[in-house]
């Protein structure tokens, strides 16, 4: 597999302290210019400070791995290959678990040969960045929603465990919101499910620019969001926050050409007075949601017997939009 076409120039950059060492090294790459079978050429970069795609660091003697070290950081290069005589294979070894692509001993400093090194140490490098931008999307998928790329379920409910153990320290309350969009089974008849799919990540968007930065979002699932809102002293603090988020998601917007509107509904529960563990808490903001699905509400919070202290409807939180549950 070749990653670098059929031709390609590579520039590069020798790093030796040796100078017999280094002129016999560039003598090789300078004869490798290019040559069969596919093309390949290869330059000297004009200076430590050019740009550079290869570099070449001598690694042995007196200076052992000093000038790997020194340089693997400094120069950012898609490849880095350490050259070295053949009485230091061993050190050779351990530069390959030093960030190394490849190794080449002064015996193979001849043009075809180091025109092979420098093109394999390439495309070593390459395959290695794409198994790990893999691997990376492979991790993100497992804890991120495919759609909206919003925080999934088991990442969310880490994410609460962990916040509500923080506020229980702080003496400090939070809420979740759970956030349904109404009708989208309705658009993905109208437009399809890939306008389905346009609309979930405008939605996605659109939450996300209404809450603070210490705040979280995810996707549950289906038409359900879920919002962690950190470091509340009173209910009536997520109620403010959930009404922007409506408000904003509620913005119009176009879709296959058509303008809509979304509307939303949501479920309010507050640690610590609804619950203190994350599932219960979880559930009651369900338990809430339902409420507003059945009232004319857009949002309803979670409440118990306990009686509503009245901080929680200041700064303007109605007492209207506080509902028990089974109200209609």
């Amino acid at each position: 597999m070749n990653l670098l076409g059929p031709s390609l120039m590579l520039r590069a950059l020798v790093a030796c302290n040796d100078e017999t060492f280094a002129r016999n090294l560039k003598t090789g790459l300078l004869e490798a210019r290019s040559g069969p079978p596919d093309g390949t050429e290869i330059a000297l970069a004009e200076s430590p400070e050019g740009e550079a795609d290869l570099l070449f660091v001598e690694i042995g003697g007196e200076i052992g791995l000093e000038l790997l070290r020194e340089n693997r950081d400094r120069y950012p290069v898609s490849a880095l290959v350490v050259a070295c005589r053949e009485s230091d294979a061993a050190l050779a070894d351990a530069a390959m678990q030093h960030s190394a692509d490849d190794v080449v001993y002064e015996s193979e400093f001849q043009p075809r040969l180091l025109r092979r090194v420098a093109q394999f140490a390439v495309e070593r490098n390459g395959l290695t960045r794409q198994l790990v931008a893999a691997r990376e999307r492979e991790a993100q998928l497992s804890t991120h929603d495919s759609v909206t790329g919003l925080a999934g379920r088991s990442l969310l409910f880490t994410c609460v465990k962990q916040a509500i153990a923080f506020a229980a320290r702080q003496n400090t309350g939070l809420a979740i919101a759970t956030i349904d969009i109404r009708g989208l089974n309705g658009f993905n008849r109208q437009f399809g499910f890939r306008a389905g799919d346009k609309i979930l990540g405008a939605v996605a968007e659109r939450i996300l620019d209404a809450i603070r930065t210490s705040d979280m979002a995810g996707r549950l699932g289906g038409d359900e969001f879920f919002v962690l809102l950190r470091d509340l002293s009173a209910p009536g603090g997520a109620g403010q926050a959930v009404e922007n988020i409506l408000k904003e998601i509620a913005r119009p917007l176009y879709v296959a050409g058509h303008k809509i509107s979304v509307e939303a509904r949501a479920g309010i529960a507050y640690f610590p007075l609804d619950a203190a563990d994350p599932d219960e808490l979880a559930a009651r903001a369900q338990d809430a949601l339902d409420t507003a699905r059945r009232s004319a509400k857009s949002y309803a919070y979670y409440v118990t017997d306990h009686p509503v202290p009245a901080a929680s409807v200041a700064g303007g939180d109605p007492l209207g939009s506080i509902i028990r549950r089974g109200a209609t």
